[in-house]
């Protein structure tokens, strides 16, 4: 399990930007974004939750707000 904050995306919000990509400086990145068949769209996947830094990068980076951080409590 993780132990901290980490992001998570709302898909209904998400416009598949990839700002949450690129601005995210975790290693190895917490972003993914690729094609989602659900909504047959780009999409941004959280791939690496145990890597987030939570720094919060990726939710000022949003232009729609799809990103919250979320303690391991609140699954």
């Amino acid at each position: 399990t993780i132990s901290h904050q980490y992001p998570r995306v709302d898909k209904d919000l998400c416009i598949g930007c990839g700002n949450c990509q690129l601005s995210c400086p975790a290693e190895p990145n917490v972003f993914e974004v690729k094609f989602d068949p659900e909504s047959d769209e780009d999409k941004s996947f959280v791939v690496n939750p145990e890597a987030c830094i939570e720094c919060g990068l990726c939710v000022g980076q949003c232009p729609v707000q799809a990103i919250i951080l979320i303690g391991p409590d609140k699954e």
